[in-house]
């Protein structure tokens, strides 16, 4: 039983040697931060350790079982974080020291709006536009974004598109 741990650490630190640098990148790609990256990545290994020991005798391709699981830790990190800062996002426009209660009433209306329109556009396309109205320039979300400014046109265009087209369809 001894060894059989024994081999199991000696599997998973060589496992973690070869390739966490090949797990952070994908999840940093996903995440866009290192310390995420990094929360992923220990999270994997985390889970493997306590996994059954079966579980791991029966991994085949070791390299390929690691980088999809840091992607899906990673995609998993991004569902349930991303779209929270959504709910407390201020739209009001004014300042408002005397707020008429019905005014307030179809602000709010407006807001929960225009928040479940957000929520609907692709992540890619939702990104480009937060990341435009956040006043970078298309060179700088090319950069950030690992893509051609081209690209960032072209995402930025269909995103705008899809928002308008969800907002007619919610009118009608």
């Amino acid at each position: 039983m001894k060894r059989l741990d024994e081999e199991r650490r000696a599997l998973l630190a060589e496992s973690f040697k070869r390739y966490r640098a090949g797990m952070l990148h994908i999840a940093r790609k996903i995440v866009r931060d290192q310390a995420t990256a990094e929360d992923c990545v220990e999270t994997v290994f985390h889970r493997l350790m306590e996994s059954k020991k079966e579980r791991l005798r029966s991994i085949e391709n070791m390299r390929a079982y690691l980088y999809d699981a840091a992607r899906n830790a990673a995609l998993d990190y991004v569902e349930l974080h991303a779209y929270k800062n959504w709910t407390d996002l201020d739209l009001d426009l004014f300042d408002s020291s005397y707020c008429d209660p019905l005014q307030t009433l179809e602000q709010r209306e407006r807001n929960a709006m225009i928040v479940e329109m957000l929520n609907k556009l692709k992540p890619k396309h939702l990104e480009v536009l937060m990341l435009s109205a956040e006043g970078k320039s298309n060179k700088e979300i090319a950069a950030m974004l690992q893509i051609t400014e081209d690209n960032v046109k072209t995402i930025k265009s269909r995103g705008r598109k899809q928002l308008h087209d969800l907002l007619e369809k919610e009118r009608n």
